[in-house]
């Protein structure tokens, strides 16, 4: 099976919108309409654990299809490692959003004055 190539996903047409693609090594896209005009949705399958699992890699025309391989590359290392990219997606976002919570709680707190005692101790 070839690999996609950029001038064929541009001459997809509404036409297409439903159709997947297959580029190979797990990676396939799924062509849909949006306001801006035709966009391809692309995602990695896998098999971990004996479960299948598929992982978003990236919308393309708003990321190139080098970028969507080299995500999708990433995210099969993790897999050859035995590591669920799913599962990592999901921690590092909760991660973020914890950190980002902590951030603007210890932002919004006032500093005390110099001799005023913490009321915390």
């Amino acid at each position: 099976m070839g690999k996609l190539t950029v001038k064929q996903l541009e001459s997809l047409t509404p036409d297409n919108v439903g159709r997947k693609l297959f580029d190979g090594d797990g990676l396939y896209g799924r062509v849909r309409a949006q306001k801006t005009g035709i966009v391809v949705t692309f995602e990695y399958r896998f098999t971990l654990q004996g479960t299948t699992r598929t992982a978003a890699c990236g919308k393309w025309p708003e990321e190139s299809l080098k970028d969507i391989r080299k995500t999708r590359d990433a995210k099969q290392a993790l897999v050859d490692t035995g590591t669920d990219p799913v599962e990592q997606g999901r921690a590092e976002k909760l991660r973020k959003r914890s950190s980002d919570i902590r951030q603007s709680w210890l932002g919004s707190r006032p500093t005390p004055l110099r001799g005023e005692r913490s009321r915390m101790r």
